[in-house]
């Protein structure tokens, strides 16, 4: 389901901290599929695969987010070992909008991915992810997704 070797090519940015960003690493077959098989998540939040049911598709996609490869990647990428670290999955289905505060991952996390399940014909409007220069500006982005 998931094209390791998109993620894999994508280039590494490091300043002013190491991040990657690609596109298309589930087909649109896929995605429809994954999509159909989502959990039904009716309330803004972040939810635990405990705290769900979903369908065969999906529960195949958190298979591979689980899998060495994915692992193998993040750890070239990024030069870390995570072979004794544990995987936090956790699952968002609608935002509010205090979602769009600024804020930073606990130093407790090592490396964070971020996989958006949004159809292709979903407009821009409605929510993006920035990635910025500081804990203070908005608008001081690096990057944008």
């Amino acid at each position: 389901m998931i094209d390791f070797e998109t993620i894999a090519k994508a280039p590494v940015a490091t300043e002013p901290f190491s991040y990657f960003a690609c596109e298309n690493v589930l087909s649109a077959d896929t995605l429809k599929a994954v999509g159909a098989d989502f959990p039904q998540i009716t309330r803004p939040g972040i939810f635990t695969l405990s705290d769900l049911t979903y369908g065969p598709n999906f529960a195949r996609l958190i298979h591979e987010i689980n899998a060495p490869e994915l692992e193998d990647i993040m750890q070239d990428k990024f030069g870390v070992d995570l072979s004794d670290k544990p995987i936090m999955i956790t699952i968002r289905g609608h935002c509010q909008r205090k979602d769009g505060r600024i804020h930073t991952d606990s130093k407790d996390k090592i490396v964070t991915c971020l996989l958006y399940l949004n159809d292709p014909v979903w407009g821009e409007q409605g929510g993006r992810l920035r990635l910025l220069r500081n804990g203070e500006d908005l608008n001081s982005t690096i990057a944008e997704v």
